[in-house]
């Protein structure tokens, strides 16, 4: 869970920036990723291997309805693949 501090860092990232994205990544989903079960990442992966896809429409539903502090995410594909990326660091 984000403190007030860490949402508000995370409201000026730009997401239309692969670089800044795989930092905040980093930073903040990659801990809680190594944290986790080998069953609750692979069940990740195959998450972000899915939203990463040509399915578009299914990467755009899954932003729709997530709660994140950053703009409206107008490249589901370039969020997601930058995601799998950090985690995988």
């Amino acid at each position: 869970m984000l403190n007030d501090q860490e949402w508000e860092e995370l409201v000026k990232t730009d997401i239309e920036n692969e670089a800044e994205l795989f930092g905040v990544f980093g930073k903040f989903a990659s801990p809680e990723y190594a944290s986790m079960g080998p069953m609750s990442q692979e069940m990740i992966r195959n998450a972000m291997l899915a939203a990463c896809s040509d399915a578009d429409i299914y990467s755009r539903e899954i932003t729709q309805r997530l709660s994140l502090p950053f703009s409206p995410i107008t490249n589901p594909q370039l969020f997601f693949t930058t995601l799998r990326k950090a985690i995988a660091d």
